[in-house]
């Protein structure tokens, strides 16, 4: 099975796209907390937004990474 480059759809996911879209979005913050050393509260504060960042820091990408054939079209691990 090659990789389309959406995991998700891949696995026959009904919600693919959007869920790609939330994965990128999280990786995104994830790694600007790091890349600027800011626990998710300060983030939060940053940004000026009023979110539980916390549970997108949290979000366990690990067992995406470890399904085969498509592990070639995620970002490498770790992130930061």
């Amino acid at each position: 099975m090659r990789c389309s480059g959406n995991v998700f759809a891949d696995f026959g996911d009904a919600d693919a796209e959007t869920n790609k879209m939330k994965a990128d979005i999280a990786v995104e913050i994830i790694l600007t907390l790091n890349k600027r050393g800011l626990t998710a509260r300060a983030g939060a504060k940053v940004a000026k937004v009023d979110a539980n960042i916390q549970r997108i820091r949290n979000a366990d990408f690990v067992p995406i990474h470890h399904r085969p054939p498509c592990a070639d079209c995620l970002p490498p691990w770790p992130l930061g």
